[in-house]
């Protein structure tokens, strides 16, 4: 049994004086609750939460080589 909730999202730098794309960017994630069919846990099997998704999905790797990224340590 596996409930899971997943995410898509895009990012677009577009200039605004002459609409051309500049920068594109994005990244999918999926998270996942599993367990054995036979285990009494199953009945109960919930969706990991948006929390753990969005750790997932918004991690410093979306902005790869994004122009002008500043890495500050």
């Amino acid at each position: 049994m596996v409930a899971e909730r997943s995410a898509l999202v895009a990012l677009l730098l577009i200039d605004t004086t002459n609409g051309e794309l500049i920068w594109a960017g994005g990244r999918e994630a999926t998270v996942a609750s599993k367990a054995f069919s036979n285990d009494p846990k199953a009945a109960s099997l919930v969706a990991p939460t948006s929390e753990e998704l969005k750790r997932k999905l918004f991690t410093d790797a979306i902005w790869l080589d994004f122009p002008g990224r500043q890495i500050y340590k």
